[in-house]
């Protein structure tokens, strides 16, 4: 993202933005000029938005998963994950991604996957849903959306 005032420019990661609910970084006199997003290469990636909410017409999520990789011989690299709503902001899964990356995506590796990914979210009980729902939605989405690519 760019932040920019009439005397200077800022440019900061999405990841340092984002400060909490509802809150930014943005100061006092300072406005979002342009956010940038890199092209990633489509060829051969596994990527996939998916969310649990209410209601397919409602926009509010009970959790959330962006998911990135590039499939190799014997599993997968370059993995990205993202949660929504299971922490004060978006959160990345670096423990589970580095797994991921570090043998077979098997359906046995992959429930494995799951449970470290559920035990990296940090979601707190609300009106919308509880924290326990939450860490099973996240490990359910990552399973359903990558068992076609598993081998057995």
């Amino acid at each position: 993202m760019i932040l920019g005032v009439p005397e200077s420019r800022a440019r900061v990661p999405v990841r340092e933005f984002l400060t909490g609910p509802g809150r930014t970084r943005l100061g006092d006199r300072e406005l979002v000029t342009r956010v940038e997003i890199p092209r990633t290469p489509q060829t051969g990636m596994i990527q996939f938005f998916d969310r649990v909410g209410t209601r397919r017409a409602q926009a509010i999520t009970k959790t959330s998963i962006a998911f990135r990789a590039r499939p190799r011989e014997g599993g997968l690299t370059d993995v990205a994950i993202a949660l929504g709503t299971v922490g004060s902001t978006v959160l990345e899964a670096p423990e589970t991604a580095a797994f991921l990356e570090r043998g077979p995506l098997t359906g046995r590796r992959l429930r494995q996957a799951a449970d470290l990914l559920s035990r990296e979210a940090r979601p707190v009980d609300d009106v919308r849903s509880t924290a326990r729902y939450r860490r099973q939605a996240v490990a359910g989405l990552l399973i359903r959306n990558l068992l076609p690519h598993a081998t057995r």
